[in-house]
């Protein structure tokens, strides 16, 4: 197995940092979906739902709606 040298290493973190950012971001912007799906069916904290870094449907944190997957999501 091939170790990495510390310049390596270096020029790893810039890319970790930036992954790192864009992640951040995506929450952000995911949240802001979030509160205006509540906000438009006027129904307590909305949120997409994720299993094993994927997504998988929406329901809210509240437990008061079942889930609505993403099959029903995404049929046509």
């Amino acid at each position: 197995m091939k170790k990495l040298n510390k310049k390596q290493i270096e020029k790893l973190k810039i890319y970790w940092q930036n992954a790192q950012r864009e992640h951040h971001n995506f929450y952000i912007r995911l949240n802001k979906l979030e509160e205006a799906m509540s906000k438009e069916f006027k129904i307590k904290d909305l949120i997409f739902f994720f299993c094993d870094g994927d997504m998988c449907g929406i329901g809210n944190e509240s437990r008061t709606i079942s889930l609505i997957h993403r099959a029903e999501l995404e049929k046509e």
